[in-house]
């Protein structure tokens, strides 16, 4: 039996925090029980932090079942399909939605009062404190809602009946939860809403709150998790004390919706890589190299983790490492070429890295199964350590990371994360990042903690070195809602102001949704009613009913059918720069910048000269990862013209046109000989960048962590698709093959699977399948088989703005 856990959760947001979640491993059959006695059959509230384990099974919440008959069955699920719905035994009410994003916690409640008189009133599931849809699949019992004054079921109705959570069955036979709950109230006799356990945060988060002033009932109950010696503990004060079955101290956790702890990442991985253990456990069966990578990968500071080996058909070929998502290649292994990757071998300690291989690391003897393989890395510094059993690695002495000195590797680059895999037998490796030196139980926990009093590690990290969890990770720079924002609105053929941007915007792009139109794109530079269109090479033109404002929270638009024909629905994303700019004189072509340098965003128009070589200044303070380029006045072919400086050097210009689906072009006529720098992009004397007297306007952009992040990403072709890590969930995610397929641009404040084109005119696509995308609060997860955005071995490019900074989001 593992000790308790002691290092305590903490939130650098401050407000407040939640201590210990509870683990289920639906492979242990676990599940919590009691005898309930009689309370009130038609009003009550569950709610409950969630974190998901595995996906794609049947898993109980809450609820009752007995032998009595399946008129007396009434269960929170979470389905096979990944849907939440209320299951009537068959189930009656089930999500539109699906919820399967296993990086981050959500929040979930249910609330049952069959006193209202309006139907749909009656059942309602809120997550992450909002309302969902629910659709109702009626059976010879009831059709979908419960009829008015309906006792529940078994729920409060039936004395001495067994309810559970993790199980629909009180015997313990099937249903079993795998993963988290956290913070769990029942309240008897009141149907609440979420704003009693929580409230949205400065990110637009949904965070939890202290629950005051609720009378609990009879069966009502509030369960903590902080006894770890009883974790089915009422600490309501009603004394409804659970049973845990299958349960034991190793399951009380320190990853809580207030700080949310790395795991091994089942969304980047193969059919081969069962996960168990609340995703803290990988067992890997080879069939030819196989890896799981982390679901928190920071680009800066400096970490500290440990893993076990704990079961193994053999003792050879392991690695431990750090690897990146980004481009990597789920055949590979800690240490390919596949992408930033980095492994230790188990064999001999030997040291693998992006295809290489260096000398052994200490004294060549290798690891086993039961070894603590312990990992440190500076990102910031680009280094990595390898310790095993509290000793640290080196070539030529002994490592230290505190020191810096003796380093396993000095290359460290990107977002990088924990890793393992294997090139021979299966093996099982179990992650502690902070929040259990018990591995699961396997061993006895130790309770060291990080420099900022975070953690549960079987070893004391090294000085400076921390947990990888949410409270460690670096503040926001910037609040992503306050410099991007998508908003939709209906056309009244008149003249209307829209509002909810949250800014004045200084680049809007507007498209109509429900019919074919053009894409308009209006900015503060160029000036109010002048308007391109990404769907073709026409010249800039001015259109006085069109867009007519930049106002202090959004814009006005004119009586323009393309932006507000009456009872047809549009969308607008917004950016913000800084007003109508200023000169700029540096490089060789004076130019106009309106720049946000905090966001990483600037608008730049100039006039060309028709010159080779040139140079641009483009006011930000790094060097732009995205150009988009567009003449403002018609000579040949002008062009919208999208450079991605991450991929250019001096004889290969990788470009690629908004207005058209055509193949990446290798283009050595855009740039010249100038890459972009922190000050400067080229230009070369091409007509779609710089014609003699020819006005021009540049939108650039660079990375920003926690708020814009742009890339590649390598398909796979399957409905398990790529998933892409950006330290974020995405508000506004823009991809293109570079091989050629139409670009599709999704954003939250739509269906995540519903399309829009850039290069063409159509209505708003919607799915039909083939173009499925989840966002998650870490990155994007491809679900769609389709050409454009999955093709297997396809290689794609991505622009993608945040909705909520990694640190602060919740489980989408």
């Amino acid at each position: 039996m593992a000790v308790l856990n002691t290092g305590l959760a903490k939130t650098s947001a401050g407000g407040y925090t939640i201590d210990y979640s509870c683990r289920f491993e639906d492979g242990s059959s676990a599940y919590l029980s009691r005898a309930q006695e009689v309370g009130d059959p038609k009003t009550w509230t569950w709610s409950g932090w969630v974190k998901r384990g595995n996906l794609g099974i049947s898993q109980n919440l809450f609820g009752i079942i007995f032998s009595g008959g399946s008129n007396y069955a009434l269960n929170l699920k979470i389905n096979s399909d990944d849907t939440i719905g209320m299951d009537a035994w068959p189930p009656q009410l089930v999500s539109t939605e699906k919820f399967r994003d296993t990086s981050a916690w959500y929040h979930i409640v249910w609330t049952f009062d069959t006193t209202q008189s309006t139907e749909a009133d009656r059942v309602k599931i809120y997550v992450n404190g909002s309302q969902i849809a629910l659709t109702e699949l009626g059976n010879a019992n009831w059709y979908g809602y419960p009829p008015e004054d309906h006792a529940s079921a078994g729920i409060n109705s039936l004395d001495g009946y067994t309810i559970t959570m993790s199980s629909v069955n009180p015997y313990g036979s099937s249903g079993y939860l795998d993963g988290y709950l956290a913070e769990v109230h029942f309240v008897d006799g009141t149907a609440l809403t979420p704003t009693s356990f929580g409230e949205s945060g400065d990110y637009g988060e949904w965070k939890p709150i202290e629950v005051t002033g609720v009378t609990y009932g009879t069966n009502g109950f509030y369960l903590d998790f902080a006894d770890s010696a009883d974790l089915g503990n009422d600490v309501s004060g009603e004394g409804n004390d659970w049973t845990a079955n299958n349960l034991d101290a190793a399951d009380q956790m320190l990853d809580t919706p207030t700080n949310n702890f790395a795991t091994w990442n089942p969304l980047h991985s193969k059919d081969n890589v069962v996960f168990a253990e609340g995703n803290l456990s990988a067992q890997i069966y080879h069939t030819g190299e196989s890896i799981a990578t982390s679901t928190i990968n920071p680009s800066t500071g400096k970490w500290y983790f440990e893993v076990v080996p704990v079961a193994s058909s053999g003792d050879d070929q392991m690695l431990v490492g750090l690897s990146s998502t980004i481009n990597f290649s789920l055949d590979s292994y800690s240490g390919s070429s596949a992408g930033n990757s980095w492994g230790m071998y188990s064999d001999t300690n030997q040291n693998y890295f992006e295809g290489s291989t260096s000398g052994n690391l200490g004294d060549g003897s290798g690891y086993d199964v039961d070894d603590i393989i312990q990992v440190a890395y500076d990102m910031d510094a680009g280094k990595m350590w390898y310790g095993k059993n509290n000793t640290w690695l080196g070539y030529a002495g002994t490592g230290n990371p505190a020191t810096g000195a003796y380093p396993s590797r000095s290359s460290l680059t990107g977002s990088i994360g924990p890793s393992c895999s294997t090139g021979s037998s299966g093996h099982t490796f179990i992650l502690n990042a902070g929040q259990d030196s018990s591995f699961a139980g396997n061993k006895t926990a130790q309770g060291n903690q990080d420099g900022n009093g975070i953690g549960d590690f079987y070893y004391t990290p090294p000085t400076d070195f921390l947990a990888l969890c949410t409270s460690n990770l670096p503040d926001a720079t910037v609040t992503p809602s306050e410099h991007f924002n998508t908003v939709l609105y209906t056309g009244n053929g008149s003249t209307q102001s829209i509002t909810g941007v949250g800014f004045q915007p200084d680049l809007t792009w507007i498209k109509k949704r429900s019919s074919s139109e053009s894409h308009y794109l209006y900015d503060a530079v160029r000036g109010a009613t002048k308007e391109l269109y990404s769907d073709g090479t026409w010249a800039e033109e001015t259109a006085a009913d069109s867009l007519t404002a930049f106002d202090a929270d959004g814009f006005s638009v004119g009586t323009y059918n393309a932006l507000n024909e009456n009872t047809e629905t549009l969308v607008a994303w917004n950016w913000k720069a800084n007003g109508s700019g200023s000169a700029n004189t540096v490089g060789d072509i004076d130019s106009t910048v309106s720049v946000n340098t905090d966001a990483g965003f600037s608008i730049v128009s100039y006039t060309g000269n028709g010159t080779v070589n040139q140079t641009v200044g483009h006011g930000l303070s790094k060097v732009p990862e995205l150009i988009i380029i567009k003449a403002r006045e018609n000579t040949g072919t002008p062009y919208w013209s999208v450079i991605n400086p991450r991929k250019v050097d001096t004889s290969d210009t990788n470009i690629l046109y908004l207005n058209n689906s055509n193949a990446e072009a290798d283009d050595t006529n855009i740039m010249g000989d100038n890459l972009p720098t922190a000050t400067t992009f080229g230009v070369d004397d091409y007509e779609g960048v710089n014609v003699d007297t020819l006005g021009f306007i540049a939108y650039c952009w660079h990375s920003v962590d926690g708020y814009s992040k742009f890339g590649t990403y390598t398909g796979n072709g399957d409905a398990d698709g790529t998933f892409v890590y950006l330290g974020f969930r995405p508000a506004f995610v823009l991809i293109k093959k570079t091989g050629g397929e139409t670009w599709q641009l999704h954003d939250s404040a739509r269906p995540d699977d519903n399309v829009l084109r850039p290069e063409g005119n159509g209505a708003e696509l919607v799915s039909d399948g083939t173009y499925i995308i989840d966002f998650n609060a870490n990155g994007f997860k491809l679900r769609g088989t389709s050409g454009a955005e999955n093709e297997d071995t396809g290689i794609y490019t991505y622009y993608a703005f945040a909705e909520t900074p990694f640190k602060y989001s919740n489980g989408q």
